[in-house]
């Protein structure tokens, strides 16, 4: 079933890539088609991992690896765009 749900949630994302080849498309409504393709995707992988999370663990544990999981991401999403407003990236992240 989730490689269902991976399948159709992929299709924004390759639709957005093939609008991107098209033309030249501004960066602003790129990043929104590529970030709604990529949104749709992991929703459809989280929503098969949230149900069994909750059957193993109970809304409370499940509720506190959501929060953990996502302050961790926010967190290192904007150190890696500091590092690459700074210049410091130099064509990779380390």
């Amino acid at each position: 079933m989730s490689v269902l749900w991976g399948a159709v949630g992929s299709v924004p994302l390759v639709i957005g890539a093939l609008l991107a080849g098209v033309r030249r498309w501004p960066d602003r409504v790129l990043g929104v088609v590529l970030g709604f393709g990529a949104g749709a995707l992991i929703a459809s992988i989280a929503f098969e991992l949230w149900e069994e999370g909750f059957e193993q663990g109970g809304p409370v544990p499940l509720a506190l690896g959501v929060a953990l999981g996502a302050t961790v991401y926010f967190t290192a999403d904007r150190l890696v765009e500091r590092r690459v407003a700074a210049g410091a990236g130099g064509g990779g992240l380390l």
